[in-house]
């Protein structure tokens, strides 16, 4: 086994077979760190290959050049991007941040930064985005685009706010992209870090995802790197539901939408906040029964983390 890539530990388990289908995740194996519990592929693919999966990611993982176009796929990654910006600026008003600079890692066609930029549209906003599909509809909103962190301009720098929003679980090495995204953000600017929970229990592949985390390993990888007030949450359905033989089917979103239109339409002042203008009645409708608006104690499909960057003192 190698050592684990949150907490370096060499004390790790064989996990079962990594279950893949494409070429870059040949001949892998999962292990399980007994220091911090951290899920991961052993040993992880070479970065050329990684490189070349990511660089056409919706085609490499989902089969297609771009984003799904049926208006319940929309829909529920525009509601889903809602509520995670909800809560993203619940913790910036609590810290005393205004979202003012932004970098964003892994953006795909940028439904985060949209939100953003509707709520804030002076922000200036960065984003580093490996697949070239994502790049029209990313410049179409101003935001400026990198294909790699070395590519950021100068002035990405001490920024307000930095974004991960299902990356880190693709990514071979965590603690350098935590660091460099701590390291682009001001003293005591907030860092927003949001994976899939030990997604490998209920799907039936593992691939293309190398980390699998719940909250001892991510909060020691954001530990480790000097972040602090770090808060870590669990939302949408919870493990217990999506492991049962009856729910498994369900956590394929493919399989899901197809059946979406016919859920009630609710009237403004039944919806969440967030929910309430008119564009927002049809995305409620689709994503209410995935419970991304609730938050448990229990292990849940999405694990969220919000902290700062050390302060400098």
């Amino acid at each position: 086994m190698n050592p684990c890539p949150v907490c370096g530990a060499d004390d790790a388990t064989p996990h079962g077979p990594y279950r893949g289908r494409h070429p870059a995740f040949a001949d892998l194996r999962r292990a399980s760190c007994r220091a911090c519990g951290l899920v991961y592929a052993d040993p992880m693919p070479g970065a050329e290959a990684l490189h070349g999966f990511n660089a056409s990611y919706y085609d490499s993982a989902h089969g297609v050049a771009s984003q799904p176009e049926s208006p319940a796929v929309r829909h529920y990654h525009s509601g889903i991007n809602r509520i995670r910006l909800d809560h993203v600026l619940d913790y910036c008003a609590r810290a005393g941040v205004e979202p003012g600079s932004v970098l964003e890692v892994g953006p795909g066609h940028g439904l985060f930064a949209h939100h953003l930029l509707e709520a804030f549209p002076d922000t200036r906003y960065w984003a580093v985005e490996s697949d070239v599909s994502c790049l029209p509809d990313l410049e179409r909103m101003g935001v400026r685009v990198a294909a790699d962190p070395a590519d950021l301009p100068a002035e990405a720098r001490d920024l307000d706010l930095a974004v991960a929003s299902h990356v880190l679980e693709h990514v071979a090495d965590p603690r350098a992209l935590v660091s460099g995204l701590l390291g682009r953000l001001r003293p005591g600017g907030v860092l927003f870090i949001e994976v899939p929970c030990r997604d490998h229990e209920h799907k039936e592949l593992d691939e293309p995802h190398l980390l699998f985390f719940d909250k001892p390993a991510r909060g020691r990888l954001l530990s480790d790197a000097g972040a602090r007030e770090i808060e870590l949450s669990y939302h949408g359905r919870r493990l217990s539901e999506l492991t049962s033989p009856a729910a498994r089917a369900a956590t394929v979103l493919r399989k899901v939408v197809r059946r979406l239109g016919a859920g009630a339409l609710l009237p403004a002042d039944a919806r969440p906040g967030v929910f309430r203008d008119e564009g927002g009645a049809e995305e409620w409708r689709v994503i209410e029964r995935f419970k991304a608006h609730r938050t448990w104690d229990e292990p849940a499909w999405w694990l969220r983390a919000l902290a700062r960057a050390p302060s400098g003192d």
